[in-house]
């Protein structure tokens, strides 16, 4: 979905994605009707299928509460690899401070096993890493269909209560070992 939103959008660059799944990606891949079918690739764990600062962009959504826990580590230092100096990461995830959300995550049979992350557990965790460079928005406090109140969430992203959130993550300018 999110390589969709990147080629409606005019991205110049070159689509690429992975996923853990080759079910996941064969779906994406019969489902795709925007233009050249992007690079997919399975990945194995946290390991990517790219070289060293491959990318500009990496966009990563709805996938850390799937990771477990003693994981996830992996998965940050695994984005500091990937990201060219300057690069920026963008990290979407369902907000556990949001009870809707909370209510879906229970109900939804692929989140069986989820644990929610909270934006500043992330946002801690990303430093501990090395990445000194983040900013944090709250999103979907409304449903996609009431399109009066785009405006109204525009003004409450600050705010820790949206159904979802999004990390901002700014790569350094030089690569780091």
């Amino acid at each position: 979905t999110m390589l969709k939103v990147l080629a409606r959008a005019g991205f110049e660059g070159s689509l690429h994605g992975c996923d853990i799944s080759a079910g996941m990606l064969r779906q994406a891949a019969s489902r795709w009707t925007d233009g050249p079918l992007p690079c997919l690739q399975l990945q194995n764990g946290a390991t990517a299928p790219f070289p060293d600062h491959s990318f500009d962009l990496i966009t990563v959504s709805a996938v850390l509460h799937h990771v477990p826990l003693d994981e996830r580590s992996d998965v940050y230092r695994e984005l500091l690899r990937l990201l060219r100096p300057n690069g920026r990461a963008y990290i979407f995830e369902h907000n556990p401070y949001n009870p809707i959300t909370q209510w879906v995550v229970k109900h939804t049979p692929i989140d069986r096993n989820a644990f929610l992350l909270p934006a500043r557990r992330l946002v801690r965790s990303l430093r501990r890493h090395g990445c000194t460079r983040t900013h944090t928005r709250y999103l979907m406090f409304f449903p996609p269909a009431w399109k009066w109140t785009r405006g109204v969430e525009h003004l409450l992203r600050w705010l820790p209560l949206g159904g979802q959130y999004v990390v901002r993550m700014d790569a350094a300018s030089t690569p780091s070992g």
